[in-house]
């Protein structure tokens, strides 16, 4: 994961926005089972993002990177 940010000018400088871009990694993955997976994990089974979103604008992407496939 590769996750940016912005913060509030005055203290406590708490996070105003975060982004989280999820890298993976694989041999024929299948984009949409990427994304529900994200989703997902997003908006019902992470605890961290569900009490963030609360307060911080919270939004995410992902890349899907190709891997040669091993020759044994």
């Amino acid at each position: 994961m590769k996750i940016t940010g912005e913060r509030a000018a005055a203290e406590p400088k708490v996070y105003t926005t975060i982004h989280i871009d999820y890298c993976v990694e694989g041999v024929n993955l299948r984009e949409k089972d990427i994304a529900h997976a994200i989703e997902l994990s997003m908006t019902k089974y992470c605890s961290v993002s569900a009490m963030l979103k609360k307060s911080v604008a919270l939004t995410y992407s992902y890349t899907i990177i190709e891997a040669s496939a091993s020759a044994g």
